[in-house]
């Protein structure tokens, strides 16, 4: 049972505003605590944000795994979704509001620690800015003799270390 080939695919992580030109964040009015809005998106991130967000940081990467309009090669708990909206849906969605009028969630850290927040926010970024790291291409294309299952399973495994890190700064530095 083979599996289907894959194609490069691109996702990207949008951090606003840039941790270089905010470096303790905003401030949320609700709670005075440093806060940033954070997305993950599918495809690239061209030039879309900077007509309404005059301070951004993208990390993106072109080595995700997609079939456009037909194969989807990520897992999520609702089946099979492409890169981007994977992550979303294991690092936003269960820990972060959502802005309400937006797809951008609401990142906060503690009272006085903003430039730890900007930093692993920044280390998030970094990880996917990796030229050389698999996001699920080569991964899903080296499985692609054993199934579509394999390759979608190949192709998640791929964001382990992402995913890990992302709560791991979440849980040591009390984000919410």
């Amino acid at each position: 049972m083979a599996g289907v080939v894959p194609q490069k695919y691109s996702c990207y992580m949008m951090t606003s505003p840039a941790p270089a030109d905010a470096p303790a964040g905003l401030v949320d009015k609700a709670t005075g605590r440093p806060l940033f809005f954070v997305k993950f998106g599918d495809g690239k991130w061209d030039n879309r944000y900077p007509t309404h967000n005059p301070s951004f940081e993208p990390g993106h990467t072109d080595e995700c795994a997609n079939v456009p309009t037909q194969t989807k090669f990520y897992n999520s708990a609702n089946g099979p979704v492409n890169a981007g909206t994977y992550l979303e849906s294991v690092i936003c969605r269960p820990y972060y509001q959502q802005n309400i009028t937006s797809e951008w969630y609401k990142v906060r850290g503690q009272p006085g620690a903003g430039q730890q927040l900007a930093q692993g926010l920044q280390q998030l970024s970094d990880i996917l800015d990796n030229l050389h790291r698999d996001f699920g291409y080569t991964a899903a294309m080296n499985a692609r003799q054993n199934g579509l299952a394999a390759q979608r399973a190949a192709a998640t495994a791929t964001f382990n270390n992402l995913v890990t890190q992302a709560n791991n700064l979440r849980i040591a530095n009390n984000w919410n």
